[in-house]
């Protein structure tokens, strides 16, 4: 203990001598004033005869002398570079942050993307595929592909990422079986470890979309900490989906500081991230959750956040204000209403087709979108390969709608407006999430129904609620109608058709529609096996028709992405495969004035 104090005594004697340090020599030159007594001999005359004396005379002189002074010199210590937070305010709640469940970007792939890698991603602005925790690989046939993992790589607990890592996620992402599984349970027969730093996926057979998939917003193959699962899992929820729901164990850019949910979500700096933080980039960033849009629109206009998700409504206002940008893109997105093809009355064909001419297609482009966008051509947009151009093409007409209707043995047999069949009305029940743009598109449909016949009541719910409800097996989604924006999230025409039309997705997935067609389902499960992008096309084209034939959706909009930030912000990037994400890395402040920050 006496050593300890003597210890603890010399570090406070050497600080004080830090600090009492002796100060700086320096040499100065300067003039003096001086007073001096000077000898002179003066001659005088005495008695006629000159007589010479010597006096003394006072005299004031100036003189430049050099001496040694001794200067304390002050030194102010650099303050820390202050922290640079980035603001957002967003609409929703995510539900839940876990990569492995959470399959929306309405949900919480937004802030997923900030603190999860993946494997491989998309480059840039891109739909080229690039290395990312992979930074390489080989298809040495294919159903083999072999990736070759960077090292170095740490995940935000600390742990080390590698080919076991990679083999664990797999598990992971299978056992849990939500969306972002589907794609792996359908394509990946086994995941071995070849070495460290090497590991091998075998796909049950040939996929040619795979390495697409892979780098795909839904794709699953973020990662995540096998540590932080191992050490957080209980007996009830081996895979720890609980403790992922509101925290994080990934190896992206920003680890997760604080979620509360329907408030904010916090994220700061992950400091050992391996692509490092040279150059510049935000320290944090602040997801608020707020739910109208017109305060999302004062918050941003007062600078008090730097980017909102607002709807296409305010781009004329926004536009006229110089400080603000807004970023406007052509999408790959195609918003449809998803007409269940199980359900009473929609499942009746001449239904479907009749609720394909009730809807206001110009009306809706014009009015609620502004002009920001187009017919698609059926299920695809105008920029995909391959469009049907034979396609057959639903105008609004009311007149074809109730002559549909009619066909179907739909009358109004007792004058109360509403047709009926079998004894029973036409009544449509619609589950939406309410999104401004969306309410506005049901309403217009709404209307739609009434003017032919019909009654469709609109039940408002929140976007995790709606994903729920589609994700349930065919028989059991709760609506006649439902909607949403069908992103193209890997870049491939597979993506387009199987996601939202393949019975494998009927449950568990995007297929809203609860549509099974076999016929279909061959021609999608022959078409990815081929590499030849000619052979591919006609089988793409004939599953289109397929879908004519069924008429399973309104196909609204292809509309363009519309993003809205201050003007200090920089280096905002828009990939159209990866839709709604938001590139937090590379985005920075620059010029934002201090009352701002």
């Amino acid at each position: 203990m006496k050593r300890l104090g003597l210890f603890i005594g010399l570090i406070m004697v050497v600080s004080l001598l830090a600090a009492c340090a002796t100060p700086t020599p320096e040499v100065v030159k300067e003039v003096v004033t001086q007073v001096v007594e000077v000898e002179k001999e003066v001659t005088k005359i005495v008695a006629g005869t000159p007589v010479v004396e010597k006096v003394v005379e006072t005299q004031v002189v100036e003189k430049e002398v050099t001496k040694i002074v001794e200067v304390e010199k002050v030194v102010t210590a650099t303050p820390p570079p202050k922290e640079v937070v980035l603001r957002r305010a967003r609409q929703q709640d995510p539900q839940g942050l876990d990569p492995h469940i959470r399959g929306s970007v309405g949900g919480g792939l937004v802030p997923i993307f900030a603190l999860y890698d993946q494997l491989v991603k998309l480059e840039g602005e891109t739909l080229n595929v690039g290395p990312a925790l992979a930074e390489s690989w080989e298809v040495p046939d294919p159903t083999t592909y072999i990736f070759h993992l960077r090292k170095g790589v740490k995940f935000h607990d600390g742990t080390e990422f590698n080919a076991e890592a990679v083999k664990f996620n797999a598990e992971r992402v299978m056992a849990l079986g939500e969306l972002p599984g589907g794609y792996w349970l359908k394509s990946v027969e086994s995941v071995e470890v070849l070495d460290d730093y090497t590991v091998q996926m075998n796909l049950n057979a040939p996929y040619v979309a795979w390495l697409a998939t892979l780098a795909g917003e839904r794709s699953g193959s973020y990662m995540v900490s096998p540590a932080c699962v191992e050490e957080h899992k209980t007996a009830d929820d081996p895979w720890a989906a609980e403790w992922l729901y509101d925290h994080d164990c990934g190896a992206g850019p920003y680890m997760l500081e604080e979620y509360i949910s329907e408030d904010r979500i916090v994220m700061v700096k992950f400091p050992d991230y391996w692509q490092g933080w040279e150059g510049k980039h935000v320290d944090k960033i602040v997801e608020m959750i707020v739910k109208e849009a017109a305060t999302r629109r004062f918050l941003l206009e007062k600078g008090e956040v730097d980017l909102a998700d607002l709807p296409t409504e305010f781009v004329p206002a926004m536009q006229e204000n110089p400080d603000v940008t807004v970023d406007i893109r052509p999408s790959l997105m195609v918003y449809t209403f998803y007409l269940n093809v199980n359900k009473f009355p929609t499942d009746d064909i001449n239904v479907r087709k009749a609720l394909n001419h009730a809807y206001d297609y110009e009306g809706s482009i014009d009015v609620i979108h502004l002009g920001y966008g187009d017919r698609p051509v059926g299920p695809m947009s105008k920029s995909e390969w391959p469009v049907w151009e034979e396609a057959p093409v639903y105008e609004y007409d009311l007149d074809k709608a109730r002559a549909l209707l009619e066909e179907g043995g739909w009358v109004d047999t007792d004058g109360d407006g509403i047709r009926e069949k079998d004894g029973k009305d036409l009544n449509i029940h619609m589950l939406l999430a309410d999104f401004e743009t969306w309410r506005k598109m049901a309403l217009l449909l709404q209307d739609g129904v009434a003017e032919i016949g019909g009654n469709m009541d609109i039940e408002w719910v929140t976007w995790p609620t709606e994903f729920e409800a589609i994700t349930r097996p065919p028989e059991e989604k709760p609506y006649n109608v439902t909607g949403s924006w069908a992103y193209l999230t890997v870049p491939d025409p597979h993506e387009r058709l199987w996601q939202r039309w393949h019975t494998d997705t009927a449950t568990d997935g995007y297929n809203a529609a609860g549509l099974m067609n076999p016929e279909l389902d061959a021609l999608l499960d022959e078409a990815i096996q081929l590499v030849d992008r000619e052979e591919r096309i006609p089988l793409y084209i004939e599953a289109q028709k397929l879908l004519f034939e069924d008429m399973p959706g309104i196909f609204v909009i292809a509309g363009d992405n519309i993003a809205f930030y201050r003007t200090w912000v920089k280096n905002f990037l828009y990939n159209p495969g990866l839709q709604g994400l938001i590139h937090w890395y590379d985005l920075y402040i620059e010029d934002r004035p201090t009352e701002f920050d």
